[in-house]
C-alpha cells in the first residue's frame, strides 16, 4: 500500500508540472506569435519541451530519495536538478540553433528563458514541498489557534 501511494504522489507531481508546463505555454502562445509568427510557436514548443524533460527527470529522481526532511538532501536534490536542467537545455539550444537557426531570439531564446525560470521556479517548490497542498490545507484549517 505504500508503494502505491508512492507512486500516486509521483504520477501526481509529473502530472501538475506537466499542468504547469502546458500552461506556461498557453500564456506565451499568443505573444510568441506577436514577435515571430510561427516560428516563434515553434521556438516556445521547444523551448517548453527542452525545460519539461529534465524538469520531469528531476522529479522521478527526487522521488526515489528517502522522504525525511534532511535539508542537505533537500538542498542537494535542488542542485541536482538544476545542473541537470541547465545541462540538458544548453546541450538542446546548441541543437536547436545548428538545426534551425532561423529561428533566432525572438522566436526561440527569449521563451526558452522564460520557461527554463518558470519550471525551474515550479520544479524547486515542488521538491521542497513534496507534500500533498490539500492535504496541508486541510489541517491548517481544522487546527484552532
Amino acid at each position: 500500500m505504500g508503494q502505491e501511494t508512492a507512486t500516486s504522489s509521483l504520477s501526481g507531481r509529473l502530472g501538475r508540472l506537466t499542468a504547469i508546463a502546458a500552461g506556461l505555454w498557453l500564456v506565451f502562445a499568443l505573444p510568441a506569435y506577436w514577435l515571430a509568427g510561427f516560428n516563434g510557436l515553434e521556438g516556445l514548443s521547444i523551448a517548453g519541451l527542452l525545460c519539461l524533460v529534465p524538469g520531469l527527470l528531476t522529479m522521478f529522481l527526487a522521488s526515489l530519495m528517502p522522504s525525511d526532511n534532511n535539508s542537505n538532501l533537500m538542498m542537494t536534490t535542488v542542485l541536482g536538478g538544476t545542473g541537470l536542467r541547465m545541462l540538458f537545455v544548453l546541450v538542446g539550444t546548441m541543437v536547436v540553433n545548428s538545426v534551425r537557426p532561423q529561428l533566432g531570439f525572438r522566436g526561440f531564446i527569449v521563451w526558452l528563458l522564460a520557461f527554463y525560470l518558470a519550471m525551474l521556479l515550479a520544479e524547486t517548490l515542488m521538491v521542497l514541498k513534496p507534500g500533498n497542498e490539500k492535504a496541508d490545507l486541510k489541517t491548517s484549517h481544522s487546527q484552532k489557534p
